[in-house]
C-alpha cells in the first residue's frame, strides 16, 4: 500500500494487478439432492425390511 502511494507521489502510472478469475462451477443444489435422495432410494429398498409403526394413544392418561 505504501509502495502505491509512493508511486503516486512521484506521478508514474499505476500497476494493474492481473485480475483473477472467480471460479466457474456453480452447483445446482436442488439438481444435487434430488441426485442424492435417488441414489439412497435402491439402497433403502434392498436393505432389511421397513419398521412397524407403533402407534400412540393419544388423548387417554394413566390415572392413579
Amino acid at each position: 500500500m505504501v509502495e502505491m502511494l509512493k508511486q503516486k507521489q512521484a506521478g508514474l502510472p499505476p500497476r494493474k494487478e492481473a485480475v483473477v478469475a472467480p471460479p466457474s462451477t456453480v452447483v445446482n443444489l436442488m439438481d444435487a439432492l434430488r441426485r442424492s435422495v435417488q441414489a439412497e432410494r435402491p439402497a433403502a429398498k434392498e436393505g432389511k425390511p421397513p419398521a412397524e409403526k407403533v402407534g400412540r394413544q393419544s388423548g387417554k392418561r394413566k390415572t392413579g
